[in-house]
């Protein structure tokens, strides 16, 4: 599936919070499973450690529309001990991360796109549940409007080895949509690995290829 940007980017992909007493020597910033409850508000998170810490106080994102629902995040948060000497999670603020179905290139409606973002990182998660990148895309406003440009991610095919492993190589999709580029916005995606069209196995890996402004960058991750 394909995932228009205009509204993560208008939203600048961020909510923050009072700290307290201002003090952040405690910060964490991870990428987590963010669970809501019954009422769409964020009570806990699932760090990619599998841990699991409730939040000291329940918080609504706007990007969180549905109760009882595990969304991708980076969150920003203040590690303390509760009463009981818990650990849990006091909130700062967070960033929404796309987790992009993986569609067959040629499946993919009016083609293929490749215009270019800014490479910042990429690596799989430490329970390899995703594999994570850290983009910007350049974006600006015409009338003070924004355009809408489009990301996902495609598969372009998977290659058999002698030995018998496999490579999936996927490809970053970017519409720019004649969109001004005036300046860099950044953009978080996981790919869920449960995306991927085949169950990987021991020795498999996943290519991904990503056009940037300083020519095309791929990654390789080993599972």
């Amino acid at each position: 599936m394909l995932m228009p940007l205009v509204a993560l980017l208008m939203a600048c992909s961020s909510d923050s919070y009072d700290t307290g007493d201002g003090s952040l020597s405690y910060m964490v910033a991870d990428f987590v499973e963010a669970e809501t409850d019954a009422s769409a508000k964020v009570v806990s998170i699932v760090t990619d450690r599998d841990e699991r810490l409730w939040l000291t106080r329940s918080v609504k994102f706007d990007w969180a529309e549905k109760p009882d629902t595990a969304y991708r995040s980076l969150i920003y948060y203040n590690k303390v001990k509760d009463g009981n000497g818990q650990y849990v999670a006091e909130p700062v603020g967070a960033t929404q991360v796309l987790t992009p179905a993986v569609t067959a290139t040629a499946d993919i409606k009016g083609g293929m796109k490749t215009d270019p973002v800014v490479f910042e990182s990429a690596w799989k998660s430490h329970n390899g549940k995703y594999i994570n990148l850290d983009l910007s895309v350049k974006t600006g406003t015409v009338d003070g409007e924004y355009g809408q440009q489009t990301v996902g991610m495609a598969c372009d095919g998977i290659d058999t080895r002698t030995d018998g492993t496999r490579l999936v190589r996927l490809t970053l999709y970017h519409d720019q949509a004649s969109v001004p580029e005036y300046y860099s916005a950044k953009l978080y995606m996981s790919i869920p690995v449960e995306y991927i069209p085949i169950e990987l196995s021991a020795g498999d890996e996943v290519q991904v290829s990503i056009a940037t402004y300083g020519g095309q960058v791929v990654k390789t991750f080993g599972f």
